[in-house]
């Protein structure tokens, strides 16, 4: 498999942002839109998480203190 390369997956495609967790909430939120400038982020500090499944949604949970505190995912 030398000189093969595997292919980077698109930001298009990109559906969860582990790397958020422990960082500030705007600059996740900013991150995200970056990535998928098709979908909208929602805000959520200590609400449940939202009902239903919308591929075009992403709950950010946050703490008082502003920081990521869960996964961002596509849903």
């Amino acid at each position: 498999m030398e000189g093969r390369k595997v292919p980077r997956p698109r930001d298009d495609d990109k559906t969860s942002w582990p790397e958020l967790v422990g960082g500030d909430y705007m600059a996740a939120a900013f991150a995200i839109m970056q990535n998928r400038p098709d979908v909208r982020v929602f805000f959520h500090g200590s609400a449940p998480p939202p009902a239903g499944f919308d591929p075009k949604r992403v709950a950010l949970f946050y703490d008082a203190h502003h920081i990521v505190t869960s996964v961002p995912n596509i849903g």
